[in-house]
């Protein structure tokens, strides 16, 4: 792959990772990870395990920067609230980095919770991975997405315990 960010995102199982430059895991579920193809990168990605199912994402945004060296990351969740910081412009709140003004957020809510997602002057993305949320009088379940656009914003309200990926995009 060539100038392009790829993130993972485990949610069941686990994935074997190996690569090019050198970088080979194990990516169970729980933990994401991003690689940055840049100016050239080769892998092989499979469900190391012969008995149990692997379930995950695999997000392909393309880089505000071209021809960079091809770079690894990989890390725990570890939900800070509401909103955690996966992979963001800056490393923010030690999340893993990546090459575009975006940024992806874990989204936990317990059942009957509250919550409001505005996106002021961005666009917005919300991909449901368990759980329940109704949005704008309609209900949303595992594999469920909707975008908001500028200025735009909606109240999720969780019919259950509810874990889905934010995307906050340019």
């Amino acid at each position: 792959h060539k100038d392009m960010e790829i993130i993972s995102y485990v949610i069941s199982g686990a994935i074997a990772h190996k690569d090019s430059e050198g970088n080979e895991a194990i990516i169970p579920a729980g933990d994401v990870q991003i690689m940055s193809a840049g100016r050239g990168i080769r892998h092989s990605e499979y469900n190391p395990s012969t008995e149990a199912e692997t379930n995950f994402l695999q997000i392909w945004i393309q880089p505000n920067k071209k021809g960079v060296k091809p770079t690894y990351g990989q890390m725990t969740i570890e939900s800070k609230g509401t909103l955690t910081p996966l992979v963001t412009p800056d490393g923010r709140d030690n999340s893993l980095i990546m090459n575009q003004d975006a940024s992806l957020y874990k989204l936990r809510m317990g059942e009957d919770e509250e919550l409001t997602l505005a996106n002021a002057a961005r666009h917005g993305y919300l991909h449901i991975v368990n759980g329940e949320v109704t949005a704008a009088g309609q209900i949303f379940s595992a594999g469920d997405a909707f975008a908001l656009g500028p200025h735009e914003k909606v109240k999720l309200q969780a019919k259950t315990g509810l874990e889905a990926l934010w995307f906050d995009l340019p």
